[in-house]
């Protein structure tokens, strides 16, 4: 993965995931943290450095009871993350936070390049609406008109099938910042510029009109 990706990824992310020092379930009802972090099922959650409202560190057992009692709060689930702070007093530091972001995102690429020889050649816009639809969905998710046109470089056709569903919230809005990254991938590599460089957003590629298939899957 090029560098100005992983420079880029938590700000580009953050706005769509918000960042969450405390347990809370998302709209599927799985215990989440940080930013968009699944801690589900418990184990991953033991494994963090949790703190007390003293920042002392908590037990093994505080870590699991909080999470049990997180999890059977599904009437809170569709109120957002926010709701669940004031039923928890764990918290996750900023840094255990950006740790837990880096470890995931390295997990990601490892899959992603394995699967996909030609990720790692990728221009830098283009790997990050990737890493993006791999943090919404998984980095195994199964678009193969996506990959194929990846692979050939049209990445027109690839913004047209890039689209997560179901298309609510903040996937709307994230579905778009991957359209307009990859038609910005598509005008860096017809440009001849730098892959290595982030060049969304910019006035370079402005959002082309591209209309994605409707309800496509990418199957």
């Amino acid at each position: 993965m090029r560098a100005a990706v992983r420079d880029a990824f938590v700000g580009f992310t953050e706005p769509f995931e918000g960042r969450v020092a405390w347990m809370y379930l998302d709209v599927r009802g799985l215990v989440t943290t940080g930013i968009g972090n699944l801690i589900d099922p418990v184990a991953a959650a033991l494994a963090l450095p949790w703190q007390r409202p003293d920042g002392s560190r908590a037990t093994l057992n505080q870590i699991q009871d909080e999470w049990i009692a997180v999890k059977g709060r599904t009437d809170m689930a569709k109120r957002g993350g926010g709701a669940y702070a004031a039923i928890t007093s764990l918290r996750l530091s900023d840094a255990a936070i950006d740790a837990l972001v880096s470890a995931r995102l390295d997990r990601m690429v490892q899959v992603l390049e394995a699967a996909h020889p030609c990720f790692a050649s990728l221009p830098a816009d283009a790997q990050l609406a990737i890493v993006s639809m791999s943090w919404a969905m998984g980095p195994a998710f199964h678009f193969p008109r996506f990959w194929a046109a990846v692979t050939a470089g049209d990445y027109k056709t690839a913004a047209a099938e890039c689209t997560i569903n179901p298309q609510v919230g903040t996937i709307i809005r994230r579905n778009d910042a991957n359209r307009r990254l990859l038609i910005s991938a598509g005008e860096a590599v017809r440009l001849g510029l730098d892959p290595d460089f982030l060049h969304w957003p910019s006035p370079l590629a402005p959002c082309s009109p591209v209309v994605p298939n409707a309800g496509s899957t990418g199957v």
